[in-house]
């Protein structure tokens, strides 16, 4: 399977305070795609690090589950993919290629206009919060609807828009009894699970090549959880590349092709799906993996030591050193970085076994 995107050397910074998981409403509007404006060019000195020289690819039919502690950097990459990063954030330096085998173009050379012929056409998106990335006065059928408007199709005919939205309903999940009884409800009288899936058809309508989805599943109930996950399998199968940003490994193991672990900023273990998660080698990995209940066998869980701090300045060598259970002189003074433990299985690490 070829690329559908590639990230190459991404550093973020920040300046001034941040907090990772939040972001004002003053932010956000300064960062409408649609406004013109660029902030995504590094601004001269560069603050607190939030992103250190990530190298990533999606390829086309395969889902990269990319997990780690909340505040680890994972909505703030997906953003800078975007182009949402809030004002108080830049991207240093690297490059993120759509179409990176055959007419690659550089996301971060455009500015917000220009990358705006990409978001919705090309990268479909599924924000983290379910109620608030639907419009409350719209019902489902116009939310899809809206975003099916932005391909013109041979004349723009209202028919082929309406047999587009439906159909992008109807691969999200959602059955024909939805679209005759529920479509035309607003998301006041929708389910958490079914606003889920509307967004989903809102991010497929226009059949993108990449489907960046910000935890889809972390509001949602055990039954919801697993039908949206198998939607999401099934999209992927169908030729989308998909990044799935989750902390909820349990839920993931059985339908990701690849993993990548992220801490502070800096991914520190990648691989298959089985080597991640089952042959795990970074003690991070194994931190989390320890962390998570199974019910085929029986066993007493336990928590990473400590908490991440903010970011990773003032830190040396090994980031995560000074949680790390193994950790030995070397780390505390010099990084790790990544290097392949197997085929296609990369760790940061320098006591892995």
């Amino acid at each position: 399977m070829s690329d559908a995107l590639r990230i190459e050397g991404l550093s973020v910074y920040g300046q001034g305070q941040y907090d990772f998981g939040r972001q004002n409403a003053d932010e956000r509007e300064s960062n409408d795609p649609l406004s013109g404006q660029q902030n995504t060019a590094a601004s001269g000195a560069r603050g607190y690090e939030v992103i250190s020289q990530v190298n990533l690819s999606l390829r086309a039919g395969k889902v990269l589950g990319l997990v780690g502690e909340t505040g680890c950097g994972k909505t703030t990459l997906i953003n800078s993919i975007l182009g949402l990063l809030p004002a108080s954030l830049s991207v240093a330096s690297g490059r993120i290629l759509i179409d990176p085998e055959e007419q690659p173009v550089d996301l971060l050379q455009l500015n917000n206009r220009q990358r705006a012929a990409y978001l919705g056409l090309r990268i479909g998106y599924v924000p983290q919060d379910v109620r608030s990335g639907l419009n409350p006065l719209m019902s489902a059928r116009q939310t899809v609807r809206e975003g099916a408007k932005r391909k013109r199709d041979r004349k723009h005919q209202r028919s082929a828009i309406t047999q587009r939205t439906d159909d992008a309903l109807r691969r999200a999940g959602l059955s024909d009894d939805f679209l005759r009884s529920d479509a035309d409800r607003r998301p006041g009288r929708l389910s958490g699970g079914q606003c889920q899936r509307v967004l989903i058809a809102q991010a497929i309508v226009n059949e993108p090549s990449v489907l960046l989805l910000d935890e889809p599943t972390a509001s949602l109930d055990p039954t919801s959880r697993h039908q949206v996950l198998e939607t999401i399998r099934r999209l992927a199968d169908d030729g989308a590349a998909v990044c799935l940003v989750t902390h909820d490994l349990a839920a993931i193991a059985s339908m990701v092709d690849s993993v990548a672990v992220m801490y502070l900023g800096r991914l520190v273990e990648i691989g298959s799906a089985d080597q991640v998660l089952r042959h795990s080698r970074h003690p991070y990995t194994r931190g989390l993996l320890g962390c998570v209940p199974r019910l085929d066998e029986k066993r007493t869980l336990q928590p990473i030591n400590g908490e991440a701090p903010v970011s990773g300045n003032g830190l040396t060598g090994c980031r995560f050193y000074p949680r790390c259970p193994l950790r030995q002189i070397q780390c505390e003074v010099d990084e790790p970085q990544l290097s392949k433990a197997q085929l296609e299985h990369q760790v940061a690490c320098h006591v892995a076994e």
